[in-house]
């Protein structure tokens, strides 16, 4: 049996691929909002929900690689926000202690 065998037809490739491709969107979008919502916990929710679609051995490695970039892209939003949070946070610190 090939390796090409064992993943499936180029149909079946096709349509995983896209499968992976719409849950990584749709599972972007909602991050976002729950971002724009400053509902962390459930944007984070539904990062790991995108990020479990990396786990899967049924795509050919160039197909995996570009659903790996959409996360990773869509991560990057997430790192962003924890980031302006976390200054925003560190910059209150700062005023609160000169307060006192």
């Amino acid at each position: 049996m090939t390796s090409g065998h064992a993943r499936g037809t180029q149909e079946e490739q096709e349509k995983y691929f896209s499968d992976a491709c719409d849950n990584v969107r749709k599972n972007a979008f909602f991050m976002q909002q729950q971002l724009d919502a400053e509902n962390l916990q459930d944007a984070l929710r539904y990062a790991a929900t995108m990020i479990n679609e990396l786990r899967t051995s049924k795509l050919y490695p160039s197909r995996y690689y570009e659903v790996y970039m959409n996360v990773t892209t869509q991560l990057a939003h997430l790192e962003a926000y924890i980031e302006s949070e976390y200054k925003k946070k560190a910059a209150s610190d700062v005023t609160a202690a000169n307060v006192w």
